[in-house]
């Protein structure tokens, strides 16, 4: 089954770390296509118009943040899974989903500024964003950053449920904060373990 072939994918991986291969490397002999796990594929069809399983966050900075830092850090430490450059594409049917690699990738259709038009605050941001839908042509993530606050600013992020759940996704946000990116002392080729999830378990 589908199912048991991403385990052995996922047996596969381990194994291959344990043998001192990075992600990076990894990455490079996996295929450019991935069929959607039963769960994954459960919480894409479940995603209506009415029923979104889109995840929304909020992130907010005090003291403010420089978007091109913010973009770089992103470019460094969530482009490289996999899974945030790929895409979803539906067979139709009874035909299972599955991920495919978008090869034009760009982080400018991800990471997007989001100023504040007159009389807008945050709240006006995030209900606009949280009533709209990710582009299913492109991987199901964005991340905006709000300009123009009187103080300080804030990042709204957007993921598809399918994309990550919640343990890989909470590791997932902490990784954008130094002290808690596991990786910073082993170098591009490695990443958190708990990340690896987002290569491995789908």
């Amino acid at each position: 089954s589908q199912d048991a072939a991403g385990e052995a994918k996922a047996s596969t991986l381990r194994r291959l770390r344990e043998e001192g291969v990075g992600t990076m490397s990894i990455e490079r002999i996996l295929p450019t296509r991935e069929a959607f796990s039963g769960v994954d594929c459960a919480w894409l069809r479940l995603d209506t118009p009415s029923n979104s399983m889109t995840i929304t966050g909020i992130m907010w900075f005090e003291e403010g943040i420089s978007f091109e830092d913010f973009r770089q850090g992103i470019r460094e430490r969530w482009v490289p899974f996999r899974r945030f450059r790929q895409r979803v594409v539906r067979p139709g049917g009874f035909a299972r989903p599955h991920w495919e690699l978008v090869e034009d990738f760009d982080i400018d259709d991800h990471v997007k500024r989001l100023p504040l038009g007159p009389g807008q605050d945050l709240n006006s941001a995030v209900a606009k964003l949280v009533n709209g839908s990710l582009d299913y042509s492109r991987p199901l993530w964005d991340m905006h950053v709000v300009e123009g606050m009187e103080r300080g600013n804030a990042v709204i992020t957007r993921i598809h449920h399918s994309l990550a759940d919640g343990f890989s996704l909470v590791t997932l946000m902490l990784s954008l904060v130094d002290e808690a990116w596991y990786g910073a002392e082993r170098g591009e080729e490695e990443a958190p373990e708990e990340l690896s999830a987002l290569t491995e378990r789908r």
